[in-house]
């Protein structure tokens, strides 16, 4: 594999290869005035009270003037009760943590009220790359397909990261990029650090981080190196390595529930091994990898994917190690990245 510059984002992923509810106005409660009348005689007296009106209609928690069951955002004071994405959903804008409502909490969200953008990565399906176009596999009938060349002023991709949420991060030699996944059409988002590595992946939340999820960048010497965003800059802090005399030789994916797993050389010899995400230090030995030159890793489930350089794609089952060919495509595979949580079924 040829040393390339790479790096991450830490939200809320790269390799050699050769980041109103209206206005929630209270109407109050009407009370119909009362009138006495008094008859005598000779005279007949009307006598009327004054007229009581109430506008309580509830407990009012965030003392914004809007009554809790007509409150938008009841526990956050919002008088104005904004909300920019009605009738999308009826969530004032200070307490809705999705205001595009693309499924992408606002907070890991590179465009969090534009709906188009960054788009979500499929379910049942990695995404491999070459060095200019990005493809899906799906993973069930094992299918590759064309989503395109990628667009944006990103070139020479050397490695994807998607995050939790089907974000998809794509870096070049010297930046980094957001992708749509369905018209691999990139945006700018930072420049990469000086940083020799050949793989990269988020790992899920739980590891590095309680609730967020992590991006790695796995060095050509086995380093394991945190990502993180500063403005339009990625630093790099090291975290551990694979350890001593295991070299990466292409790249590396972590899953939740499945584990993190990286393509290694040890002893001149091309493997599969299973990794701490905190550290990146070894915790065992799969198998042997079937070529040397395994450049893109992804998995879903308990099935991993090898993209071959040299085009081949492979399957490896987790339990056993039983490695399959599934397709000679003959493109030359640069890298991988999938989802770190495999999304609920609908």
């Amino acid at each position: 594999m040829r040393n390339f510059i790479t790096v991450f984002l830490l939200l809320g992923a790269c390799q050699q290869k050769g980041q109103p509810l209206g206005t929630g106005q209270d109407t109050g409660a009407f009370t119909p005035s009362t009138t006495t009348a008094s008859t005598t005689a000779s005279t007949t007296t009307s006598t009327t009270s004054s007229p009581t009106t109430s506008t309580y209609l509830g407990p009012d928690i965030d003392g914004d003037g809007i009554t809790d069951w007509l409150d938008n955002c009841p526990e956050i004071a919002n008088p104005g009760q904004e909300n920019s994405d009605y009738p999308d959903d009826d969530v004032g804008d200070v307490c809705d943590d999705d205001l595009d409502n693309d499924a992408i909490p606002d907070e890991f969200d590179p465009y969090p009220t534009d709906p188009l953008w960054p788009g979500v990565a499929l379910n049942e399906t990695v995404y491999p790359n070459t060095s200019n176009a990005l493809y899906t596999f799906n993973v069930i009938q094992h299918t590759l397909s064309l989503v395109g060349s990628f667009t944006g002023g990103i070139s020479s991709v050397t490695d994807l990261a998607i995050d939790q949420y089907g974000v998809l991060y794509a870096m070049d030699w010297y930046s980094l990029y957001v992708c749509r996944p369905d018209t691999a059409e990139c945006r700018y988002q930072a420049d990469l650090p000086s940083l020799t590595s050949n793989g990269m992946t988020f790992v899920p939340p739980g590891t590095v981080f309680p609730d967020r999820d992590a991006l790695i960048a796995v060095g050509n010497d086995g380093s394991w190196n945190l990502l993180e965003r500063t403005g339009q800059q990625i630093v790099a802090t090291s975290l551990g390595s694979y350890g001593s005399g295991v070299l990466s030789s292409g790249d590396a994916y972590s899953m939740s529930g499945i584990g993190t797993w990286a393509t290694v050389i040890s002893s001149s010899n091309d493997s599969i091994i299973e990794v701490d995400p905190l550290t990146g230090a070894q915790i065992g030995v799969l198998g042997s990898a079937p070529s040397a030159g395994i450049w893109g890793v992804a998995g879903w489930g308990t099935d991993m994917f090898l993209f071959d350089s040299s085009g081949d794609i492979y399957s490896v089952d987790l339990l056993n190690g039983a490695t399959s060919l599934l397709n000679s495509s003959g493109l030359s595979w640069w890298g991988a990245g999938v989802r770190t949580v495999i999304p609920p079924t609908p």
